[in-house]
């Protein structure tokens, strides 16, 4: 998929969430590895957001199904990543269930889907106290805000939070789309990795290693 950032007023295709800024615009086209490589200015990098989901599952389902897919010690995978007969692109583009997913990942609320996703995920970096949950934290930090805008972070962060599963980017529901990483690579580069990584029928494009325990 494509994201563009839209300068002009043609937002009819975008998806929009009301945050306390005002409205984030996502603009999202359905692409491929080959129109990503055949775009001009192949070595300038972008922001790149890469994700995983997996219909009608949870995110349990979806680490046991990429530790299922890794490779053994002799180069052989215990099972096929994919479960398409062609591999990525060939036997998802024949197959009704992976279509109707990409219908539904581009008519989603991507800035809902970000915000909820950042809302579930574990913040590492906040200084608890002993014994202090991460709510609370959170609470305390918003309320600092001048009125009203406090009260709308922690409304919006609670309301995000809740709504993870049911927009699909939840531990139980990652039926749309879970983020995995965000980094700046260019458009060349990237494409590079993503053909490797259907070559592989790798689950788990541009990530760290991984090991199965």
């Amino acid at each position: 998929m494509h994201c563009q950032d839209p300068t002009d007023a043609a937002r009819d295709a975008s998806t929009r969430t009301d945050g306390i800024e005002g409205p984030s615009v996502w603009r999202i086209q359905k692409t491929s590895v080959e129109q990503i490589m055949a775009l001009s200015d192949p070595a300038t990098p972008h922001m790149v957001v890469m994700g995983n989901s997996i219909v009608d599952g949870s995110y349990k389902t979806y680490t046991d199904l990429v530790y299922a897919s890794l490779r053994d010690g002799d180069g052989t995978k215990t099972r096929r990543a994919c479960e398409h007969e062609g591999g990525h692109e060939e036997g998802a583009s024949h197959c009704a269930a992976n279509q109707a997913h990409v219908e539904a990942f581009l008519r989603a609320d991507h800035d809902r889907l970000a915000l909820s996703f950042f809302a579930i995920h574990p913040a590492y970096a906040l200084p608890l106290s002993p014994g202090e949950h991460v709510d609370h934290f959170i609470r305390d930090k918003a309320s600092d805000w001048s009125p009203p805008h406090g009260t709308e972070l922690w409304r919006l962060w609670e309301q995000c939070r809740a709504d993870a599963d049911r927009v699909g980017t939840g531990e139980e529901n990652m039926g749309t789309f879970r983020w995995q990483h965000a980094f700046l690579e260019s458009k060349g580069r990237l494409g590079a990795l993503l053909r490797q990584a259907q070559r592989e029928d790798d689950l788990m494009p541009l990530k760290a290693p991984v090991k199965c325990m």
